[in-house]
């Protein structure tokens, strides 16, 4: 069962999957992320038509993906709301040309809820990693950005911890990676590979 897991967006988090050899981690053939390297929509005068020439040209560079590796099963994360409505525009156009693309291809396309494959793969911040954020978001109030960083010393944290943080120490724990925060996308990507494996519910739009 050769999968291809995509966390789309203008930075393309990707992960290419085969069968477990074990019946329970499946093996992971490659990773990466793919940033969309062509003028922005601001850049470009031709609004609202940039929206449809940037998510064209950004898809066409993920083409690969799924022509040379020939998968049976692509899994994508489900837009979430965002707080910027044209990057979530953007987004949304990505989906389309995405889906569009996709449909030519003999590929069964199948979509996960953010919150559904975090909670498959236990992906969520301890009590005390939530005590650890709201001592620094409380000193932060109080004392500004240098009483955020006398906390962060007292605790011996480098800084908060977030739901990317959580995932890419997951990925490294079952792969035995070395992935970054930089490497986030990527590291979405696998945890959609590891939650279809799991046997996730595919999302049904509502």
């Amino acid at each position: 069962m050769r999968v291809l897991c995509l966390d789309l967006s203008l930075h393309c988090g990707y992960a290419f999957f085969d069968s477990p050899v074990d019946d329970t981690i499946p093996k992971l053939v490659k990773y990466g992320t793919i940033h969309f390297d062509g003028p922005s929509v601001k850049e470009r005068d031709s609004y609202p038509w940039s929206y449809v020439t940037v998510a064209e040209e950004h898809v066409n560079s993920l083409k690969n993906l799924w022509e040379e590796n020939d998968p049976e099963v692509v899994v994508i994360e489900e837009t979430n709301k965002g707080k910027n409505r044209y990057s979530q525009k953007m987004l949304e156009f990505l989906h389309h040309e995405l889906l569009r693309k996709l449909m030519m291809e003999a590929v069964k396309v199948i979509y996960f809820d953010t919150s559904h494959w975090r909670s498959v793969l236990g992906i969520w911040m301890t009590k005390e990693q939530k005590k650890i954020n709201a001592k620094i978001n409380k000193a932060k109030r109080e004392s500004g950005d240098s009483g955020a960083r006398a906390m962060k010393k007292k605790l011996g944290v480098k800084g908060k911890t977030n739901k990317k943080h959580i995932a890419i120490a997951h990925v490294n724990q079952v792969f035995n990676l070395k992935l970054k925060v930089k490497d986030n996308d990527a590291a979405d990507a696998i945890c959609l590979g590891l939650a279809y494996f799991k046997g996730a519910v595919p999302s049904d739009g509502t």
